[in-house]
């Protein structure tokens, strides 16, 4: 019972923090979209995505690795802080010589050149404060990486106010992000060394071989996840313009805000896996039989309620000259619920240490993603991009959901699986009818007609909201 009340308590503060600080986001990126222009957002966003990629070779995984194996072993944090700091020191220098290899040989404009600098160093820092966040997510204290969450959406979107209202240039958005991540970097050490433990820095080879080696399939997997998922909007830039690039975005955004509710969840029973890997396996079964249940449902309504809504969504936040955006949006709402359901079998293959088929399996939907762009790009520009995105995570899901069945054995709730594809099917029925703006909901309904929920939602609903006696 406290585990599942600890979850649940862990997962609404992140649910709570994450909410607020996406809907800040979304405001942020509405307002600049509209202030920049499709042509400067553009740049933005490029400069965004290309950063994110680039940022992984600072991280190598070591991110998961941090939850996970500080979640076994919490006596040694110390050690584990030391040493993923001590990482940091070449991978900075290496990464910072690359930036300036693309920079030196690239045909930028020197707008984004120097747009790209100020956001390539606010990577870097972010990802030294994520880390900082693995520990808290390790010891399960996610109110502070939530109260994290809070400061910076109150910092990006009070500065994007504040640059907006003086009137500068996509620039200074760059120098925004540095000192946003920076402010958040001391917040995280403070935290660190107030509750947790100082950084111990004893330099052991095997040691930091082993970290090395444990962490890269998850830097590797995060690199390909990365690039598949930034490397549409670097490719329309190439291959087409930064306004593409701008429709594409426009849409893209709505849909990766709406990833933080499956990422809230899964960061609060990753540790618990991970624990239960070691002293519990089949308490493991058990939590992705609950947590397919609750996804596929979630992952269907939110993918029709996108899909339905789209052209709303996009006249209501950017206006009607982003109207190109709506058919986009419609296809990466179809996408975000497979995201939805690839995430969990992912991150259940983290927990029981077989991190590297994960890295695997995302290497080759990376190289996937890049050749259906170049197919779809040059005839369908952004659609095109859209397209490839909903393939690759369907895909995915499928993928990795039988590659886990196949190594654990288990099985899947037949029954339960039935009903909820026969919610959907009916649901689809419908959609060919007048009252296609009800999609969403006619899906609910038939979810309750088929009785999707039982004793078994009733028996956890209870545990969750029980009070200690």
């Amino acid at each position: 019972m406290e585990t599942v009340k600890r979850v649940a308590k862990n997962t609404g503060i992140i649910l709570s923090a994450d909410i607020f600080r996406r809907i800040m986001r979304l405001i942020f990126f509405r307002y600049i979209a509209v202030y920049l222009g499709v042509g400067d957002f553009g740049i933005l966003t490029f400069v965004l995505s290309f950063s994110a990629i680039l940022g992984v070779f600072i991280s190598i995984g070591l991110r998961k690795f941090l939850a996970r194996e500080v979640s076994r072993k919490k006596e040694d944090t110390g050690e584990f802080v030391g040493i993923s700091l001590l990482i940091k020191i070449p991978l900075g220098i290496f990464t910072s010589i690359i930036l300036w290899l693309i920079i030196h040989f690239s045909k930028f404009q020197l707008i984004t050149t120097h747009t790209l600098i100020w956001i390539a160093a606010a990577a870097f820092i972010g990802i030294i404060r994520d880390e900082m966040y693995a520990i808290f997510q390790a010891h399960e204290r996610m109110e502070f990486e939530a109260l994290g969450n809070v400061i910076d959406s109150i910092l990006i979107l009070s500065g994007g106010f504040l640059l907006i209202y003086i009137g500068k240039n996509v620039v200074w958005f760059g120098m925004l992000y540095f000192l946003t991540n920076f402010t958040l970097l001391i917040y995280a050490f403070f935290i660190l060394l107030r509750y947790f433990s100082k950084p111990k820095f004893r330099l052991k080879w095997e040691y930091l071989k082993w970290t090395i080696k444990e962490s890269l399939p998850f830097g590797l997997s995060t690199l390909f996840y990365t690039v598949y998922f930034y490397i549409d909007s670097v490719m329309l830039s190439y291959m087409k313009s930064n306004t593409s690039v701008g429709f594409y975005n426009a849409a893209y955004k709505i849909t990766f805000i709406l990833l933080f509710i499956p990422a809230a969840y899964l960061r609060s029973i990753f540790p618990l896996l991970s624990q239960f890997f070691i002293t519990a396996k089949n308490s493991i079964y058990k939590a992705y039989r609950i947590t397919l249940k609750y996804f596929l449902i979630l992952a269907c309504f939110t993918g029709l309620f996108i899909y339905t809504y789209a052209d709303i969504i996009i006249r209501l936040f950017y206006g009607q000259k982003y109207s190109p955006s709506i058919p986009v949006l419609k296809t990466l709402g179809i996408a975000v619920a497979f995201s939805f359901l690839a995430r969990v079998p992912s991150n259940i293959l983290g927990a029981i240490n077989r991190q590297r088929i994960d890295f695997l399996v995302t290497m080759g939907l990376m190289f996937l993603n890049v050749i259906l762009n170049f197919i779809f790009i040059p005839y369908l520009d952004f659609l095109g991009a859209g397209i490839t995105t909903l393939i690759t995570e369907f895909v995915s899901f499928i993928l990795l959901t039988f590659i886990l069945l196949h190594i654990t054995r288990w099985k899947i709730d037949k029954k339960m699986l039935l009903k909820i594809i026969a919610s959907l099917g009916i649901t689809i029925f419908f959609s060919f009818l007048r009252i296609s703006r009800f999609l969403p909901f006619i899906f609910l309904l038939f979810l309750f007609v088929f009785r999707t929920f039982g004793k078994e939602d009733k028996i956890l609903i209870r545990k969750i909201f029980q009070k200690k006696s």
